[in-house]
């Protein structure tokens, strides 16, 4: 595994961050509504992600990208099934008309909003006809920076006692991100709908993210709510391989800095510590103690 640029396969990736966002959007549609968006985030499997079992008109199914056979694949309780491939020089419009085409096949008259959220690309699916490169290697090795990340965060957050949102892939901003709640209410002061639900309590989350056009470099980030405005670089200790970034509210590590070191998985572990401990402590989170107790003793 290594730290895999943006730029070396920002084709790719832009076409399974737009194919994953038609697999939440079916979620979005069909999923009863709960807390943080949490029913609309998508699960990692061994080969790529899924919605997990989806209920519709009577019945349920999943949906699945599978990165090493290039195909998104729906298997629905009723013992219907369709697939399609992913295909260099298709475009997103195709494999929408694929996605819908293949929702019907298995009985599930659903149709999704086509407006692409949270990225950069606003084009609406069925609008999107220009052919994009699709490269199977290049989906395989990126996802293999989410596998490594989930199989790190998963670590890091399972023994708190907290409420905690083990990692999922985030299809909107296109990362495994999980989250700790101190239990806390801080609705979000906003008018956007995607913030009000998801910033409505106070919180940490820790995630990967693989950049996008404006950030070359994968990272490991850690991001807190409500929202810090003050510098908090003082707060890593000065063998940290990571730093905090005022412009973004933020702590990162980047992948490739954690790859160098001599214990890659410590290291990014104990960047989550640091920022966890001056995070919870700044905002006095009331349960400390409790929520870090070992549940082993």
């Amino acid at each position: 595994m290594k730290a895999t640029t943006y730029s070396s396969w920002a084709s790719t990736a832009q076409t399974i961050h737009l194919v994953s966002q038609m697999l939440g959007k079916f979620k979005l549609a069909e999923m009863p509504a709960q807390p943080e968006w949490q029913q609309v985030t998508l699960p990692l499997t061994a080969r790529g992600f899924t919605t997990g079992l989806v209920p519709y008109s009577g019945a349920a199914c999943t949906v699945t990208i599978d990165l090493f056979d290039s195909t998104v694949t729906a298997v629905g309780t009723n013992g219907k099934q369709s697939s399609f491939g992913l295909r260099d020089g298709r475009s997103v419009a195709e494999y929408y008309a694929d996605f819908q085409r293949m929702l019907e096949d298995i009985g599930a008259d659903v149709r999704i909003n086509p407006v692409p959220q949270e990225m950069s690309v606003t084009t609406p699916f069925d609008e999107n006809t220009e052919p994009r490169r699709y490269d199977a290697g290049e989906a395989i090795e990126g996802f293999g920076m989410f596998a490594f990340a989930y199989r790190i965060i998963l670590g890091f957050l399972s023994g708190f006692r907290c409420k905690t949102a083990l990692p999922n892939l985030f299809w909107g901003t296109f990362d495994v991100t999980g989250v700790l709640y101190s239990g806390k209410p801080a609705p979000f002061p906003g008018e956007g709908i995607i913030e009000k639900v998801a910033f409505d309590e106070e919180l940490i989350e820790f995630g990967f993210w693989p950049g996008d056009e404006a950030e070359d470099n994968p990272s490991f980030f850690v991001l807190p709510y409500p929202f810090v405005e003050e510098d908090l670089s003082h707060t890593l200790s000065p063998s940290s391989l990571g730093f905090y970034s005022t412009e973004k509210a933020e702590y990162f590590l980047p992948l490739e800095r954690a790859l160098d070191a001599n214990d890659p998985e410590s290291e990014i572990k104990q960047f989550f510590e640091e920022a966890f401990h001056a995070l919870s402590n700044r905002g006095d989170w009331e349960k400390k103690e409790w929520f870090t107790a070992p549940l082993f003793a």
